[in-house]
């Protein structure tokens, strides 16, 4: 029972914290931005390092895409660092399709379910239609001339908000049937 108790905290203060950050990136989105470059940056470099470290260090075992990917990460590091412009309007684009690919997907999911009269299915019809909207969104906004990546950092935030709401309700109702459940198997 203690693990379950210690899962349920651990779960918990990490919702808090997905929240905090999340109200974070919606207050300071020019930061966060930055943030996200320097880390993108400094971790293909890291990478890249380790990756031509770990080539030249087993000299036995020649595998050239190892060393390949070092560099590649190296370069792709440097030029993120270098550039950090290129690289947030390559992430903008990027989040925008991948967020109509997963509307797609859920629409193609939505109606599966509905075909199999499936309580609820209008759920997923309703988040396919806010995921295509908001990919849709992040790409006129920046044909119209506004700021797409404040926009997809505040939903970024967004996300992560609702996150957290999210997974602490699912905390409390999985905590309390399964409380519910403990109580009828210890009756019996």
């Amino acid at each position: 029972m203690n693990f379950i108790v210690e899962e349920r905290n651990q779960r918990v203060f990490s919702a808090c914290f997905l929240i905090l950050i999340g109200i974070l990136m919606c207050l300071f989105t020019s930061f966060s931005a930055g943030v996200f470059v320097i880390v993108c940056g400094v971790m293909c470099i890291v990478f890249g390092c380790l990756y031509v470290g770990a080539y030249f260090a087993t000299l036995l075992i020649h595998d050239p895409y190892l060393l390949m990917r070092g560099f590649f990460l190296l370069l792709l590091g440097s030029c993120i660092l270098s550039d950090p412009g290129v690289f947030l309007y390559v992430v903008v684009f990027a989040t925008s399709l991948f967020m109509m690919f997963m509307g797609v997907e859920e629409l193609a999911y939505a109606v599966d379910l509905a075909k199999l009269h499936v309580k609820n299915w209008w759920i997923d019809l309703l988040y396919s239609i806010l995921s295509l909207g908001l990919g849709i969104g992040i790409i006129v906004v920046e044909y119209t001339g506004g700021n797409s990546l404040a926009m997809v950092v505040t939903m970024a935030g967004a996300f992560l908000i609702f996150e957290g709401v999210f997974e602490l309700v699912m905390i409390y109702g999985l905590h309390r049937d399964y409380r519910k459940t403990v109580k009828f198997f210890e009756q019996e």
